[in-house]
Parts: structure tokens; sequence; C-alpha cells
């Protein structure tokens, strides 16, 4: 697998946060693997602090992403449509699909950097602690 840093890209850069086409996720942490991420904010306060924002798609999908992510630190590979599957968002594949949006609000909120690339793929990266919940 490739490094971060051979996907890096700066925000001026960057293309729209979820391409239309985009088909395949590869998944990292943003820096070195925390190593226990659920006591470093990945754990009750996603419930606790982000919920509310989020609503419980996005939770569920960040969920599944860092436990994804324990148990493989230096990164995995998702097929877009596996992942909508798996979180029970349905199999759309449209620009409007609920795993697009959640991926979406995700990167607006900063819980992830996503990273279009032109081949029908995305680097999604997750930071070693979830940034503060904004103030409602």
């Amino acid at each position: 697998m490739m490094s971060m840093a051979d996907w890096s890209s700066t925000p001026e850069t960057r293309a729209e946060p979820v391409p239309g086409g985009m088909g395949r996720l590869r998944i990292y942490w943003l820096s070195r693997c925390p190593e226990d991420p659920w006591s470093t904010g990945w754990g009750d306060r996603l419930e606790t602090d982000w919920l509310p924002l989020l609503g419980p798609g996005c939770v569920v999908t960040l969920r599944f992403l860092v436990r994804s992510l324990t148990q493989a630190p230096t990164g995995f590979e998702i097929p877009l449509i596996e992942l909508a599957g798996r979180l029970g968002l349905g199999t759309q594949q449209g620009k409007r699909a609920p795993v697009r949006r959640c991926l979406s609000r995700l990167a607006r909120f900063g819980l992830i950097e996503l990273w279009p690339l032109p081949n029908e793929e995305a680097v999604v990266a997750l930071p070693a602690t979830p940034p503060a919940a904004p103030r409602r």
C-alpha cells in the first residue's frame, strides 16, 4: 500500500469532497495509529458530542472506519458499495447515495480527510484524535 504522503494534497487543490465516480476507498490514519483509539476520543465522545450533529449513519460509518483501522493499522481498501452494504446504508451508487452523504458530512465536520483520485478511487484518512464538536 502507498503511504499518505503519496496521496497528500493541499486544501486549495482538493477536489469536491465526494466525486460522482468514486467506487473504491483507501482508508488510512492521518498520522501514526493510536495505541488505543477508543481512549483518544473515538469512544463514547462520538455519541455524546457528535451524534446529535451528524446523525446515526455518520456515527456508524465513523465507528466502522476506526474499528477497521484498529484491526489493520497500516490501512485497507474497500469498495464503496461494500462499505454501504456493511453499514446498512443501502446499495445506491448515485451522487446522493447515503454512504456518499455520510462521507461528505464527515469530511465537512473535519472528522475525516477525503481526497478523490482520478481513477474512480478516493483516499479517506482519519486523524489520531477527533476534533472537538462545535458548540450548538
